[in-house]
């Protein structure tokens, strides 16, 4: 299943199961206050009642029916009745909606004292008993003052108030679905470009990811740009050692197709350039082998790693001064196979120490995006115009400028590949300026 779907199934799941607890809840809810709104609506018909009947010196009740309440209590089969039973629960008055003997029996309920029955169902009805004594005549009789209600209208209403709560309900979930899909889209909206960057790789139209993306895949960003950089070091890598290991060979073969060519084949010459030939292999196989990074090396951090090298330099080259200026309450840190960065800060140094009368400073700046390292020596600096030829491949620049810049071209070729720059220059001060910048 995709995230898209799996994320839309698990907030239908958590929306659709608070809606159901939410229903039941309200439902519940309402309906302990419709059944107590139904109870207190009885006591109030049963205290006016209670005010409209009379009771003559000789016990006999009697209803003043112009102070009934309710109509319905006159009208036959009404659904609301009302009855006044004795100590013995028999009836001593009923109102005009009873129509023949009470279908259910009551007992006397005790003075004060108030019983409500709910309804289950339609059918039933709601009962409310309270037990009164008239203390105005001796001895003073106890009653039972019994109201029933029919609840075919009240859950009617339950009905009605049901169905109204569930559509008010799901239509708003309904709605929530839709807007939630809306932001799951715009949510997956960068996986989406990434993967269509990544698909843009693969089909060879971009060499990178390049697009702005949330902090949470700027990681996973910087991570595949890195994977890609090492990838096109090491098949550049392999490209130079197989272009190497060809040149390599040409001299060889060449003097072994000239050995065979005599009359007399020397022997000796023979073996001796085939043993070369094998050495030769060896070393350029042990070569591209040892430039075999890994995918995705561990972040160096450069300040103690320049440290450790420049004690190190300090004895090889006794009479340089080496200084180091690094940022305050920052750390700079590469991804970048640790023998590379031995490889390409040991050429850069070591032609400054060759060529400097006394000073070599390094330089180490960085930012959110890069890392910066300027070495700077006081020596003769670089000659001529055309500086940026000095780091082409193939291009000796003791050859055209008096032993300058061993190793340029491959510091030049080992930076391009991880994706950065190399700049050559003359310091204001005089001497050479060597400024590499690596992404960070």
């Amino acid at each position: 299943m995709s995230i898209r779907f799996r994320l839309l199934l698990a907030a239908s799941l958590v929306l659709l199961l608070f809606v159901l607890i939410t229903g039941i809840a309200l439902q519940r809810a309402s309906l302990n206050d419709a059944m107590a709104a139904q109870e207190e609506r009885m006591q109030g018909l049963s205290y006016a009642l209670l005010g409209a009947v009379e009771i003559d010196e000789e016990g006999t009740l009697q209803l003043v029916e112009s102070e009934v309440p309710e109509p319905r209590l006159s009208t036959p089969d009404s659904g609301l009745y009302a009855l006044i039973l004795d100590h013995q629960g028999n009836p001593r008055w009923q109102s005009p909606s009873v129509t023949g003997a009470p279908q259910q029996a009551f007992g006397p309920t005790e003075v004060g004292r108030w019983q409500f029955t709910r309804a289950s169902q339609a059918a039933d009805n709601f009962v409310l008993a309270f037990g009164v004594r008239w203390v105005s005549i001796e001895p003073s009789p106890q009653y039972s003052l019994v109201v029933l209600e029919n609840a075919g209208s009240f859950y009617q209403a339950r009905q009605q108030f049901n169905r109204n709560l569930w559509s008010w309900l799901l239509a708003p979930a309904g709605l929530l679905l839709i807007l939630q899909l809306a932001v799951l889209s715009w949510s997956l909206g960068p996986l989406n470009r990434l993967v269509a960057e990544i698909v843009a790789i693969e089909k060879r139209t971009r060499d990178q990811v390049t697009g702005v993306y949330p902090r949470e895949l700027s990681g996973l960003q910087k991570a595949l740009n890195t994977l890609l950089r090492q990838e096109r070091h090491r098949q550049q890598t392999y490209k130079q050692s197989l272009d190497d290991l060809a040149h390599s060979l040409k001299t060889p073969l060449s003097i072994m197709r000239n050995t065979l060519d005599e009359s007399v084949p020397d022997k000796n010459l023979l073996t001796t350039q085939i043993g070369r030939m094998g050495e030769i292999i060896t070393h350029r196989l042990k070569k591209a082998a040892a430039a075999s990074t890994t995918l995705l090396p561990p972040a160096i951090d450069l300040f103690p790693f320049l440290e450790r090298f420049i004690a190190s330099m300090a004895k090889v080259y006794p009479g340089i001064s080496l200084s180091l200026d690094h940022p305050q309450d920052s750390r700079c840190r590469i991804r970048i196979d640790e023998s590379d960065l031995y490889e390409l800060v040991g050429n850069l140094l070591d032609n400054a120490c060759k060529w400097a009368d006394s000073t070599v400073q390094i330089e180490l700046t960085c930012d959110a995006t890069s890392v910066c390292i300027r070495i700077t020596d006081d020596g003769p600096g670089f000659a001529g115009e055309d500086l940026p030829a000095l780091l082409k491949r193939g291009v000796r620049a003791d050859a055209q400028l008096e032993g300058q810049g061993l190793g340029l071209s491959l510091c030049a070729d080992m930076v391009k590949n991880l994706g950065g720059s190399i700049q050559l220059g003359n310091a204001a001060a005089g001497g050479a300026e060597v400024t590499v910048c690596l992404p960070g």
